[in-house]
């Protein structure tokens, strides 16, 4: 029998949003994390939305630094 592990994703980068800025609440927060296949992901605590893959780290670290920058929630 063959038995598949599943990896944890690694976080990457970790940014607080507008509104965790504000209210210094560490919890409000953005993260790029990097998926077992390569990808980058795009996590909001803040919303609770996933904000898409990316290919390139570089990308996903800017896309979530700006989704950070704008979070109202």
């Amino acid at each position: 029998m063959q038995t598949t592990v599943r990896q944890a994703n690694t976080e990457i980068a970790r940014f607080r949003t507008l509104v965790g800025r504000l209210r210094n609440d560490f919890l409000r927060v953005t993260r790029v994390a990097r998926t077992g296949i390569g990808q980058y992901e795009i996590e909001c605590a803040a919303c609770g939305q996933g904000h898409g893959t990316f290919k390139f780290q570089s990308d996903a670290t800017d896309a979530a630094r700006t989704h950070a920058n704008r979070c109202a929630a």
